[in-house]
């Protein structure tokens, strides 16, 4: 007996009918002198091999009862019974092999008629058989015999990860973090069996699945269930700033989606606020637009860039490839960009979870580190002897006291970078980010015969993984426990509406201008007083001048960087058509000398062929003609046989 997941599903029926045999599992009639009229309620002390009748045409006044949904929590079978869907029965003949843990099989199912037995025995009695009464519109148990001889099992084929998935669905719901292990306990305490560990990963996954389409779909339904626009969220922002007291809204940074009207509603409720744009979020919205993998994977490029000089790459490269994505994206401020990721828990259980990853983080990695050997920790290792690799392709040229330029090649077109070994830094901002040299630098370190390990950021070394995963963190009691404080009560935060413009914000804001006018006015005169004013009025000309003249510099600057860029950009796209036009041409020329190799070889077989052939000919003819020179003579010499 095999406990699978993979028998016959409600969906199944066209398949099972298309593959058994209509008068398979035919039971034979019953004898006329058998059959009795049935009571209306059966008793216990009934005959095992129960009957009704098999047709329409056989009247019983009897008023069978319909089996209901709440009857599955223990089915209970009896002739007469009646169904409303033989779905309803299938599943309730599952729900009755699980609970009793019978090995119930059912060799007949199909569309008209259904058989259960049970396998767990070979001479195991129990026996029921359905089918449709067109009369009742219904499915109607004709012979049920619930005797079994078999012994309960440990495994039952209907108990699969389906079934135990929906059981638990709810339970899932509640603790979306019970383990394989706390599942497995759960389910042979209440159901007396033993399923293995892949069915219980499925039927999680499974549970996980439902779960997640739910709130899925609910999410999506949010967008019906309130109107997004500047007034709402003004209010939102508003009410905001009451709860948390925030007046001087400068320190403050929001982040967001591009949600309709909340720009112009942060605008007027955090005037002196950053607001950033979560990239994921501006991914949703941009492809709503513009739907392409090639853009998708642009944007990102985008996103991760790590210098001015990459991000305006990018985006020359987003506007080649659509012009209009590309002034989408324009609009928005690169430095408001932003990844932003959260989930929230009730608070109890944010830190029990919180503390619970932690213990079994620091124990798990106090576990890697006292095996660890070197100097830095093996993951490190590994994408430092990656970079090491990338460092091939990067050329270094000395400038003194630690610089370097370094050109790094790819596609034939050189990029160049300075590298300070002293300050650890280099102009692909890479090092300084991450702690691990990059390419370009550890081809420095490589040119000054030095290790790159040593250029590692300590932060990665094993004594400093062992001193940050050598403490323990201790599990919290059962709350039955916990001694009891008797602090004040603490009660969630509490929402109430306030006044657009109170007079508290309004006195606030006129304490805050008054002292910068103040501040201001104080400034003025001290500068007044050390500087008369006619020079004063010309020193500030001459630095506006001057901040002018370099902003127009630096304009000048960038055009031609940009214009060069440009120039480069395209000669590499000439040079790699160019390549690309070889590399097909080289292809198609040695496909072509293969395929002329191939009939040259085919024609040196045929040909060979066939002076063989012609070699077997001729001596086939010599062969014959040597035969009809010997029969001659022997001709000659036989008497005559004509009278």
């Amino acid at each position: 007996m095999f406990d699978s997941d993979y028998e016959i599903s409600d969906a199944d029926d066209d398949l099972f009918a298309s593959h058994v045999d209509e008068d398979e599992g035919e039971v034979k009639k019953h004898s006329a002198h058998g059959k009795e009229k049935l009571e209306e309620e059966e008793e216990e002390s009934e005959p095992d091999d129960l009957w009704a009748p098999d047709s329409e045409d056989e009247k019983v006044n009897v008023r069978f009862k319909t089996f209901k949904e709440e009857d599955l929590k223990d089915p209970k079978f009896k002739v007469g019974q009646m169904f409303e869907t033989i779905d309803m029965l299938r599943k309730a003949i599952r729900e009755y092999s699980c609970l009793q843990r019978r090995a119930i099989k059912m060799p007949i199912n199909d569309k008209r008629r259904l058989c259960a037995k049970c396998s767990g025995a070979d001479d195991c009695p129990f026996y029921l058989w359905a089918s449709y009464n067109k009369s009742r519109d219904s499915w109607m148990i004709k012979k049920f015999n619930e005797k079994h001889t078999c012994s309960r099992k440990f495994k039952v084929s209907a108990f699969t990860a389906n079934f135990v998935a929906d059981k638990y669905l709810e339970s899932f719901r509640a603790d979306q973090d019970m383990n394989l292990k706390n599942f497995s306990r759960v389910v042979q305490q209440q159901w007396h069996m033993t399923p293995g560990r892949s069915k219980m990963q499925r039927a999680r996954r499974l549970a996980m699945k439902t779960i997640y389409g739910d709130e899925e779909e609910q999410y999506k339904l949010l967008w019906d269930y309130e109107v997004e626009d500047t007034t709402n969220w003004t209010w939102f922002l508003q009410t905001l700033k009451n709860d948390l007291g925030i007046v001087n809204t400068a320190p403050w940074t929001l982040m967001s989606d591009k949600q309709k009207g909340l720009i112009n509603a942060v605008k007027d409720q955090f005037p002196e606020s950053e607001h950033r744009f979560c990239v994921r979020h501006m991914w949703q919205n941009f492809q709503q637009v513009f739907r392409s993998d090639a853009l998708k994977n642009a944007l990102w490029t985008i996103a991760r860039s790590s210098t001015v000089a990459k991000y305006e790459r990018s985006m020359e490269y987003m506007k080649a490839l659509n012009p209009d994505a590309h002034a989408w994206l324009d609009k928005l401020d690169p430095k408001t960009w932003v990844h932003l990721e959260a989930r929230e828990l009730p608070v109890l259980s944010m830190f029990g979870r919180v503390k619970n990853q932690m213990m079994t983080r620091h124990y798990s990695k106090g576990k890697e580190a006292a095996v660890m050997t070197g100097i830095i920790t093996p993951k490190i290792k590994k994408k430092l002897d990656k970079n090491m690799e990338l460092a091939n392709n990067s050329f270094v040229e000395g400038a003194g006291d630690g610089l370097f330029k370094v050109s790094e090649v790819v596609c034939t077109t050189p990029t160049y970078y300075i590298v300070d070994l002293k300050s650890r830094t280099c102009t692909c901002k890479r090092w300084e980010k991450s702690g691990i040299p990059c390419p370009h630098a550890i081809s420095c370190i490589r040119h000054d015969d030095k290790d790159p390990v040593t250029y590692v950021d300590k932060c990665y070394s094993v004594d400093m993984y062992k001193k940050a995963y050598g403490h323990i963190v201790y599990p919290c009691k059962d709350k039955t426990e916990w001694e009891k404080m008797h602090g004040p009560i603490i009660l969630p935060p509490t929402f109430q509406r306030q006044a657009r413009s109170s007079t508290l914000r309004q006195g606030v804001l006129a304490q805050q201008l008054l002292a910068l006018q103040q501040e201001r006015n104080k400034a003025q005169e001290e500068r007044k007083i050390a500087i008369p004013e006619a020079k004063y009025e010309a020193q500030l000309r001459k630095q506006e001048e001057a901040v002018v003249g370099k902003i127009e510099q630096e304009k000048k600057k960038a055009e031609l960087a940009q214009t060069r860029a440009l120039q480069a950009a395209a000669k590499r796209e000439e040079r790699k058509a160019q390549a690309e036009f070889t590399r097909k041409l080289k292809k198609e020329l040695a496909e072509k000398r293969k395929r002329e190799a191939e009939e040259r070889k085919i024609a040196q077989k045929k040909e060979a062929a066939d002076l063989k052939a012609a070699k077997r000919d001729k001596y086939s003819a010599k062969m014959s003609h040597a035969n009809q020179d010997n029969l001659q003579p022997l001709q000659q010499d036989e008497p005559s046989t004509q009278t």
